[in-house]
């Protein structure tokens, strides 16, 4: 039979209420995926952990905060495996998205994603998340997850294929991060992700090598919504 193609509706609407919330302005409205933006804090976190272990070096804790923002404790060995570390944190959530909506293609494995995010959160609880914000955030989100990867048919794709658009989209919406070389983290100001490559990487700038990673995270995002269409017989 010759193949049709079918609209991937969940992760149409998925990206269009992402989008909707962020280009709105509305403040308010963002409480409304308040546990997704968090999801992505959590991911860009473990996005600098994992780097950093896959490098040879030590991924001691993580802390998240109730305003959304979060720090990796981290030792890498040598100026160019912290600046792949920094990089780590703000393309991890792209990755896992990306990974996510791979994985995700129907109702069974929809489910197994959000089981594993779930199992995923609870673990990093166990071995690095060390606040007290971060235990009630983690714990919270996997609960969340768990509960999610309960429902049924186009409910349980819409929640999969919205952590994923979260995760593809929250490099962009945090433009002004990528683009500062400062942050207030924990009520601290340090120096950001591309703050940090600047200064490991000194040819560029910090805004340049933030137009790097969100011309990276761009791309990817666009690629994504190839996969609003799904062939079919």
């Amino acid at each position: 039979m010759a193949l049709h193609k079918k609209i991937d509706i969940p992760y149409l609407l998925a990206v269009l209420l992402c989008l909707g919330i962020w280009l709105s302005g509305i403040e308010s409205l963002r409480y409304l995926i308040y546990p997704l933006q968090m999801l992505a804090t959590w991911s860009h976190e473990m996005g600098h952990g994992i780097t950093t272990l896959l490098l040879g070096g030590e991924f001691r804790a993580v802390s998240l905060y109730f305003n959304g923002s979060g720090v990796a404790e981290v030792i890498n060995h040598g100026r160019i495996s912290h600046a792949l570390s920094c990089a780590g944190g703000l393309l991890g959530p792209v990755f896992a998205g990306w990974l996510l909506l791979f994985i995700a293609r129907d109702e069974a494995r929809g489910a197994l994603v959000l089981r594993i995010l779930a199992i995923s959160l609870l673990l990093s609880l166990l071995i690095w998340v060390r606040n007290g914000a971060g235990v009630i955030l983690s714990l919270t989100l996997s609960l969340l997850l768990a509960g999610g990867s309960m429902m049924k048919g186009v409910s349980l794709l819409f929640t999969a294929r919205l952590c994923a658009a979260q995760l593809l989209l929250s490099p962009l919406q945090n433009w002004r991060y990528l683009f500062s070389a400062e942050a207030e983290v924990g009520g601290k100001l340090i120096r950001s992700d591309v703050g940090q490559i600047a200064d490991a990487f000194i040819l560029f700038p910090a805004f340049v090598w933030g137009a790097i990673i969100g011309a990276i995270s761009l791309s990817l995002f666009i690629g994504s919504l190839r996969s609003v269409q799904i062939k079919r017989q």
